[in-house]
């Protein structure tokens, strides 16, 4: 009985011992099993990490682009605006010139207007004045030939003086005469008549 009773107490120990082994052999594979799944869940875990890693930094590679391509428009609009100016500066610049050119021009034939008008007008007076002197000469020649006092050769050049018809060299054209050929006639006259 005794015996038996080690036999039995043996086999119920080593039959807790077959069903704790059994037992532990499950729970060491239901371990194993909750070890892969989380370390199934960790690989899981990285690569989603990565992949988010991966989206964020494709996200900051395009926001890079983006803001890149931002600033290479906003320089090329800038440069755009430079050139439109620079091209404003100077259609601004040959509009003043041109305008400039047209207000010289317009003062100049002014003032060459001006100018040719007191020209005539000093013409004029000075043909007055001729005229008044003509005149006067005339009256003084037409007073001397009145007086009696010349003979008829000094009648005769002072008639063709009076008359504007005096003989110049050949080499010159007849014109009328100026109050100065007149004036040197009159002097002739007043030394011939001395």
């Amino acid at each position: 009985m005794k015996l038996l009773f080690i036999i039995l107490l043996t086999f119920f120990i080593s039959g807790c011992d077959l069903l704790d082994s059994e037992d532990i052999k499950l729970k060491k594979i239901e371990s194993k099993k909750e070890l892969a799944l989380i370390q199934k869940n960790k690989e899981l875990d990285k690569i989603k990490l990565q992949a988010e890693v991966n989206q964020a930094s494709l996200r900051l590679d395009k926001e890079k682009e983006i803001e890149l391509f931002e600033q290479n428009l906003k320089l090329q609009k800038q440069q755009n605006e430079l050139e439109t100016n620079r091209y404003l500066m100077f259609l601004a610049a040959l509009v003043i010139v041109i305008i400039s050119f047209f207000i010289f021009y317009y003062f100049k034939k002014r003032h060459e207007n001006q100018l040719k008008s007191y020209e005539d007008n000093l013409k004029k007076y000075l043909q007055q004045k001729e005229n008044d002197s003509r005149n006067k000469i005339a009256e003084k020649l037409i007073d001397t030939i009145a007086s009696g006092k010349l003979d008829k050769d000094q009648e005769a050049t002072l008639l063709t003086a009076l008359s504007g018809q005096v003989q110049q060299s050949a080499s010159k054209k007849e014109e009328p005469l100026l109050l100065e050929d007149m004036e040197a006639e009159i002097e002739e006259v007043k030394e011939i008549n001395k």
